[in-house]
């Protein structure tokens, strides 16, 4: 699977654009910021997906402080 890198400045410019992509292509788009990947775009098919195949509720309970330290 290829993978597209954008910055988020690009992001930020063509949303509507890219959101398209990602539905019609499936695949996701990583976003960069000052060099260094600081998300992901996926379509909505792709996050149920991945929300459906595991539980993630836990993490959700977990304070911000240390949801960011065990995504890290």
């Amino acid at each position: 699977m290829s993978t597209q890198t954008i910055s988020f400045s690009k992001l930020s410019k063509e949303l509507g654009t890219l959101l398209e992509e990602v539905s019609e292509s499936g695949k996701p788009i990583f976003v960069t910021k000052r060099g260094k990947v600081s998300g992901v775009l996926l379509s909505v098919e792709a996050y149920e997906a991945l929300v459906n195949a595991f539980d993630f509720s836990w993490l959700f309970q977990l304070q911000p402080k240390h949801r960011r330290e065990f995504l890290s």
